[in-house]
């Protein structure tokens, strides 16, 4: 969570299992401050100009439990919710950029401060990279996607779910 907003995230979407959320919500809360408002000293209120980021928990659907309660469905169903939600509400909120904090990732998550420009960059995807490696090459590290990648994955993940 602390990773997403360092990253600059507008929103927080966590997929949750069944009966979970009630735990995760009482050690995560609500939202999140902004850490780069939070650390903001010398503005005229600082107090008052500090910007929170919502959570949003998302449960797994009923049908994909057992079937599709992977990290990576996941990661998938957080964003469906996000942009599904979003829709619903305005065309104009639809989310273009899905920034992926992995839960077994173990770094300093400030160090994606420097970088919450290219993050948030339409043109340019961001890949953390630890000995020239990625989240392809297996490293638990945050990756961000577009909203064309996110229709192309999820529909490779259900063409192989049809080969199993």
């Amino acid at each position: 969570v602390v990773e997403c907003a360092y990253a600059g995230c507008e929103t927080i979407w966590i997929t949750v299992g069944d009966g979970q959320e009630p735990l995760v919500r009482d050690l995560l809360g609500d939202y999140v401050e902004d850490p780069v408002w939070y650390f903001r000293k010398k503005s005229k209120y600082p107090k008052e100009n500090k910007k929170q980021i919502p959570i949003f928990y998302v449960p797994l659907h009923p049908k994909d439990m057992g079937r599709r309660d992977c990290l990576s469905w996941g990661i998938l169903n957080s964003a469906m919710a996000a942009y599904y939600t979003s829709k619903k509400i305005s065309n104009w909120l639809l989310p273009n950029k899905y920034y992926v904090a992995p839960v077994y990732g173990i770094y300093e998550p400030s160090i994606l401060q420097e970088h919450r420009l290219v993050i948030s960059s339409h043109a340019h995807t961001f890949y953390l990279a630890h000995d020239n490696k990625t989240v392809a090459g297996g490293k638990h590290l945050g990756f961000t996607f577009d909203t064309k990648s996110f229709v192309q994955i999820r529909k490779q993940f259900r063409e192989l779910e049809k080969i199993k």
